[in-house]
């Protein structure tokens, strides 16, 4: 896994009125800081910049894109997702976010390998490690807190953790 220089950070969900206006379903922690990383890209390079013009249900905003004016133009762009450069997010190349850990490899605090990040969640109570074991079709949860997570290598791609807090199946 390579870490992009893009993170995804939104998608264009439908279009709103008559004059151009796209919903924007938020993938940030709060939904219209995704305004903040304007202008932003799509996955083809094409430079959008938004002004949010109001915030809808949940994670969904309304916002004015460049010089769309017209309803038909603002569908065509429907299921385009959104990218903002990552040195607008995150100040230190150290850090990671929760999202680029997928496929790092996992080991408990005695350096034995206990598998794969399989995928990341979070449901509202916090971000959630999906762990693939190895040697083994079986999956297991880990909350990530400060008793959990150990250590993140970002370099070497791999988290070192407490078995402890390990839900397994």
């Amino acid at each position: 896994m390579t870490i992009s220089d893009k993170i995804l950070v939104g998608k264009i969900f439908d279009a709103h009125g008559i004059r151009g206006l796209v919903k924007i379903k938020s993938f940030t922690e709060n939904p219209i800081s995704i305004c903040d990383y304007s202008p932003i890209t799509d996955e083809f390079g094409n430079v959008y910049k938004i002004q949010l013009k109001s915030k809808g249900k949940s994670d969904i905003i309304i916002v004015a894109i460049n010089d769309i004016s017209d309803r038909t133009t603002a569908e065509a762009l429907k299921g385009t997702l959104l990218y903002a450069p990552r040195s607008s997010i995150i100040d230190n190349e150290e850090d990671v976010l929760i999202s680029e850990l997928d496929n790092f490899n996992v080991f408990d605090k005695e350096n034995n390998l206990v598998g794969k990040v399989g995928g990341t969640f979070n449901y509202g109570a916090g971000d959630i490690l999906e762990i693939e074991i190895n040697g083994s079709e079986k999956t297991a949860l880990l909350s990530i807190n400060e008793y959990s997570v150990i250590e993140i290598n970002k370099e070497k791609e791999y988290i070192k953790i407490d078995r402890e807090h390990l839900l397994e199946s």
